[in-house]
């Protein structure tokens, strides 16, 4: 077989293998997503088990409280969350009275658009120049019917909360994943010739060590935005700052997409509830600053490198995520993306897919603010060491 068909073969065969992994994954989602956040959350929760089992708890139970731990945290943020939409849907009526003659406004415009867009001709015919100017006011009539907003915002907020119907299944399965960890690490380490038995459960024990690291530091992250957040929108009198600052705070978790998705959002609620220009201004300052803050002094001491998956694989990870299971699928790709990138750089046939995947010999153009990013995060490692 000659080397030009062999190659043609194997993109072949990638090409195909990778297709069918895509649909397998997309149709496949009721099953992969609770499975797969629960494996990721048991290695985050599995060090909290250990301990308790160190202070003399039995397995079983400290199993189970490691679990209740996840169901509390949901429960906490679920209450919160609902409480502030509440508010938001009460007060519904008075957000589309504000919102009304704005939407007049922006039909106005775009008829006077149509009006000057219409040739002479047209003057002579003034019935049938009536009708098209009905048929786009109609058309923007239900372009910007209140009714169609309140469903799509009810919309957002389902596909937020769809996870919830599945949250038994992943305590069901984090449970077991924890209870039978030891069980599950010994097989996968038996699947490998005895010469790579340690080496393995090192690669484990890394995996499991970039999840909790990420995941608890995008935890507390998440806290501490909340709170510049909520600081900031209080001092521009934004309505609704609780809410807003903690939709955006947990957006964050979705790389470079949930920060646009949190300001889009916050806009949102400042124009909806009659906010000025300066109050819009406001909130481009307050995202500015705590994105300020958080990329270059927060992140670098709690996350620090944890996954360091370089700009480019992450926008790609997330928007494949996004395409295959959703908004579940943009706040998986991350930590999935870190695990591979672990796994790929400690096995030596896959070492160039992790050199694609890190930020090894990445130029970031050498700008002030990376500069200083590269030097904090220089110094916190230096400091481990």
């Amino acid at each position: 077989m000659g080397k030009r068909l062999k190659l043609t073969l194997s993109v072949f065969l990638i090409t195909g293998s990778l297709y069918f992994i895509f649909i397998g994954l997309t149709h496949g989602r009721n099953f992969f997503i609770p499975l797969v956040t629960a494996i990721i959350l048991a290695m985050v929760m599995n060090p909290i088990a250990n301990k308790l089992e160190k202070w003399g708890v039995n397995k079983g139970l400290a199993v189970l409280i490691s679990d209740l731990i996840i169901v509390a945290f949901i429960g906490f943020m679920v209450f919160l969350l609902a409480a502030q939409a509440n508010r938001v849907a009460e007060n519904w009526s008075q957000v589309e009275n504000r919102l009304e003659p704005k939407i007049e406004k922006v039909q106005n415009f775009f008829n006077q658009k149509i009006h000057k867009q219409n040739d002479p001709g047209q003057q002579q015919q003034p019935q049938k120049g009536k009708s098209s100017v009905q048929k786009s006011n109609q058309s923007l009539s239900s372009s910007f019917n209140l009714e169609n907003l309140r469903s799509k915002l009810t919309g957002i907020v389902k596909d937020v909360f769809s996870f919830l119907s599945d949250l038994l299944l992943i305590l069901i399965y984090v449970f077991f994943f924890m209870y039978y960890k030891d069980k599950f690490e010994q097989a996968i380490v038996g699947m490998v010739h005895e010469d790579k038995q340690e080496k393995t459960r090192k690669i484990l024990s890394k995996v499991a060590r970039t999840s909790q690291q990420y995941l608890f530091g995008r935890f507390i992250l998440i806290i501490i935005l909340t709170g510049l957040y909520l600081t900031g929108f209080s001092i521009i009198g934004l309505k609704y700052a609780i809410f807003i600052s903690l939709i955006a705070a947990l957006f964050s978790l979705i790389p470079y997409v949930g920060n646009l998705v949190g300001l889009l959002l916050a806009f949102a609620i400042s124009v909806m509830s009659g906010g000025g220009s300066g109050e819009l201004i406001g909130v481009v300052v307050v995202f500015t600053v705590s994105q300020f803050v958080e990329s270059y002094l927060l992140e670098p001491f709690i996350v620090g490198g944890k996954v360091d998956v370089n700009p480019v694989i992450i926008i790609v990870g997330v928007v494949l995520g996004g395409i295959v299971w959703g908004i579940m699928g943009m706040l998986l790709s991350i930590p999935i993306l870190g695990i591979l990138r672990v796994i790929f750089n400690n096995v030596e046939s896959l070492r160039p897919l992790g050199y694609v995947l890190d930020e090894r010999d990445v130029s970031s153009g050498g700008g002030k603010a990376e500069k200083a990013k590269e030097w904090i995060k220089n110094k916190i490692e230096n400091k481990k060491k």
